[in-house]
């Protein structure tokens, strides 16, 4: 193919405008190069920057060894909570042990907290990339006990509390402590079950009636010679003539339901706190045995067996331990690794009778014979290692205490309420004072406060 001189005159008219216009574009494009690049300076010479590859330089500054500490907090109770006076980076307060936590290295300070145990205050100092190891120990609080006589007149045929307050069932009638009024009249030959909250139980004849409000009593036409009662009184256990254990409704007045038992021979029944467990006595051919009898999935198991009298199969706070006791020790149950630990007995051990104060504290009250006389020995009780600590004897009632109306822990767990031996009430003061329970009264006279020795 020819090309000749006026097609390339033709395609050039054509095409002048775009020549054109690439023209001014490269000269731009030289004038602002021209513009960013530095100025040599004549006879100087040019330093050249070594450009290292983008992003490491970036990347050693951001991967620093760490100082952090590490520090392990345990504890010889469970759950123990720790609170720092500073605040920790990353870290929600309060811990709760066993712990492990990385910290900067400095001076801490920090308190250890458990319901019922003396709180601690402890510093200490870590360095960089520092493991400390930090153990807690703490101890039961100091209990001051004394010892309140409450009533002139002897043997009130049983006691309790409601809604904190004290009341006592003499002769055919309930009366309130502080006021010292009747409150109810009950039918002849009554017996009377108090919950830790607003309803009384009454048997009379095998007849059963139910108190809410004074001085109303339902009938709740209802028989049986086995009842209980649950803490928070909303609850009734009921051993019907089917060998079997129907549960009420006590504000509603209705059947919640009915268990065919594990093994005849049924003779105690005792409620957890949470009242969705219970603990079930049984005898028979002179072994009794206890059995858990766990209200949300119907199960039956048996846990423990004796042949001594069993007194109490008392469930802990939280449900992790049941305490048992008989004529002649006292043992814990833990449900989780299914294990039973014994109380180290007192010399001469006649009979014992316990109480929760906390998920790891017992109050143990042992009835021992001591140089050819019976005295109640009082003593607290750490759980995980068992230590006794002894509080006091029983000393200001002579006729000393009546395991046979036994003594009724407050829903606060600071009191308790026991009997004499055919004699008067007494209240037994752990923590606080008597205008906890007696806002409103004198009670008792000066004469009848007993402190510890």
């Amino acid at each position: 193919m020819t090309i000749n001189k006026t097609q390339v005159l033709n395609f050039l008219k054509k095409c002048w405008i775009f020549i054109l216009l690439f023209c001014i574009l490269l000269i731009l494009g030289l004038i602002q190069m021209r513009l960013k690049s530095p100025p040599i300076s004549e006879g100087k010479p040019v330093t050249l920057v070594d450009k290292k590859e983008p992003g490491l330089s970036s990347l050693k500054n951001l991967i620093k060894p760490s100082n952090k500490a590490t520090v392990s907090f345990t504890a010889n109770q469970d759950q123990v909570q720790i609170l720092f006076d500073q605040r920790l980076e990353n870290l929600p307060q309060p811990l709760t042990t066993p712990v492990k936590i990385e910290i900067d290295p400095e001076q801490y300070t920090f308190q250890a907290i458990k319901t019922g145990f003396t709180t601690q205050t402890l510093s200490f100092e870590v360095k960089k990339n520092e493991v400390k190891e930090i153990k807690i120990e703490l101890s039961p609080q100091i209990i001051n006990p004394q010892f309140y006589q409450l009533l002139s007149e002897t043997g009130p045929a049983g006691f309790g509390w409601k809604n904190n307050g004290v009341f006592y069932h003499f002769q055919n009638q309930i009366k309130d402590l502080e006021t010292n009024k009747t409150v109810a009249v009950l039918p002849l030959n009554s017996q009377v079950s108090f919950s830790l909250g607003e309803a009384i139980l009454v048997s009379s004849d095998n007849n059963l009636f139910i108190i809410n409000q004074f001085p109303q009593l339902v009938n709740l036409n209802l028989k049986s010679t086995l009842t209980t009662i649950s803490p928070s009184g909303t609850k009734l256990s009921l051993f019907n003539s089917n060998q079997e254990l129907e549960f009420f409704d006590l504000k509603t007045l209705t059947k919640e339901g009915k268990f065919s038992l594990a093994q005849s021979g049924l003779k105690q029944v005792f409620w957890s706190d949470q009242e969705n467990q219970l603990a079930l006595v049984f005898q028979k051919e002179n072994i009794n045995n206890i059995y858990l009898l766990n209200l949300d999935n119907s199960e039956q198991k048996q846990i423990f067996s004796t042949s001594e009298t069993i007194n109490q199969a008392i469930f802990s706070p939280q449900n992790n331990n049941l305490l048992i006791t008989t004529l002649n020790q006292a043992l814990v149950y833990n449900f989780n690794n299914q294990k039973t630990k014994t109380i180290e007995p007192a010399p001469g051990l006649k009979n014992n009778l316990g109480f929760w104060r906390g998920e790891d504290e017992l109050i143990l009250i042992e009835k021992v014979s001591q140089n050819n006389r019976i005295i109640d020995k009082i003593w607290q009780i750490e759980l995980k290692s068992l230590d006794k600590k002894f509080l006091l004897l029983s000393a200001p009632l002579s006729r000393r205490i009546n395991f046979k109306n036994p003594p009724v822990l407050a829903k606060d767990k600071n009191a308790l309420l026991l009997a004499e031996n055919d004699g008067p009430l007494w209240l037994f003061l752990l923590q606080g004072s008597l205008k906890d329970y007696f806002p409103k009264s004198q009670l008792p006279p000066e004469d009848y406060d007993y402190a510890a020795p």
